[in-house]
């Protein structure tokens, strides 16, 4: 299989975790870092400078605000796919969220081969088969 880099944007509101997320992307040959955002509101204004194809995106969506923002962003670009993250399936926000139009859910903290995981599920395929070389 051909060599596939995948362009991910970061949105997450701890700036420590933001800074992790975009370590461990930078860090890979499978990803690349296409930008970072601390807000959802900030990262919609941000992408539409970028080529990202993936927007890794906190589900810390509380406010009907974000909600809406995040269907609407979803609408506008379907071409992006929405990985949610979070810390706990259970969260109330999984079902609208994935109503609003997240494509994916991965549970932080995650490994490389993890989020590569979750990148076969959105895309179908594994970024220069990281399953295979890093378990």
């Amino acid at each position: 299989m051909a060599e596939r880099n995948i362009r991910i944007f970061v949105v997450d509101g701890v700036r420590t975790v933001r800074d992790e997320l975009c370590q461990l992307i930078d860090a890979s040959d499978k990803f690349i870092l296409a930008g970072r955002a601390g807000t959802l509101a900030e990262a919609v204004r941000k992408l539409e400078n970028s080529e990202a194809q993936v927007l890794l995106l906190d589900l810390d969506l509380h406010e009907l605000d974000d909600l809406a923002l995040l269907k609407r962003f979803c609408e506008v670009h379907p071409e992006i796919k929405v990985l949610g993250t979070g810390n706990k399936w259970e969260d109330p926000i999984l079902r609208p969220a994935f109503g609003a139009g997240v494509s994916g859910y991965i549970n932080k903290p995650f490994e490389e081969w993890q989020l590569a995981q979750s990148m076969k599920e959105l895309f179908g395929f594994f970024p220069n088969s990281i399953l295979l070389n890093s378990r």
